[in-house]
């Protein structure tokens, strides 16, 4: 299928309902990835025109999430070897395993759940920083020149928070399993 071609079709239309009810689930998978905001809105960009393009690939009604994240993983892999930037580089199996639960409709939801859960437990600093860097799309260095900590400080203390949340979610999940 050509791009130009169908826009206006059923194809496209098919396209953009799946990629919609999707998107959270392959975006959750890239920054979970990158752990950059900015570098994950780029890839999912370059990911969704990546999926457009071999969309007539795509069979209609099998797992879109599992096939975009498929896609994504090679984004990433493609930016990290592009990237000079201070993102996290994972190898690609870590980056296949780490697709896993992303490409499950229940368990995504499960982790959503889970993370509004553990939001809520964080001290109101820590929320107050994680707003700034995921809903205000702010930098670690502006975050740390506007509350005055550290540059060095700051990027400790959001891996602090963050591995505070996987270790709540992870556990949260878990005892969901046992129940």
């Amino acid at each position: 299928m050509n791009p130009k071609e169908s826009i206006d079709g059923p194809e496209y239309q098919e396209f953009l309902e799946v990629l919609q009810s999707n998107k959270d689930r392959i975006f959750g998978y890239i920054l979970a990835s990158v752990l950059d905001y900015s570098a994950a809105e780029d890839i999912m960009q370059d990911t969704v025109i990546r999926l457009w393009t071999k969309f007539s690939d795509y069979t209609s009604g099998t797992n879109f999430a599992k096939w975009g994240i498929t896609f994504a993983r090679y984004v990433i892999l493609d930016y990290q070897r592009k990237s000079r930037t201070r993102i996290v580089r994972f190898d690609s199996q870590i980056l296949e395993d780490l697709s896993e639960p992303f490409e499950s409709d229940e368990s995504s939801d499960d982790r959503v759940d889970a993370l509004r859960e553990c939001l809520k437990k964080l001290p109101e600093k820590y929320r107050h920083i994680i707003k700034m860097r995921y809903s205000d799309d702010m930098t670690i260095k502006d975050i740390a020149i506007k509350i005055g900590r550290p540059i060095h400080g700051m990027y400790k203390a959001m891996t602090k928070v963050q591995y505070s949340l996987q270790e709540c979610i992870e556990g949260l999940l878990n005892k969901r399993d046992v129940l």
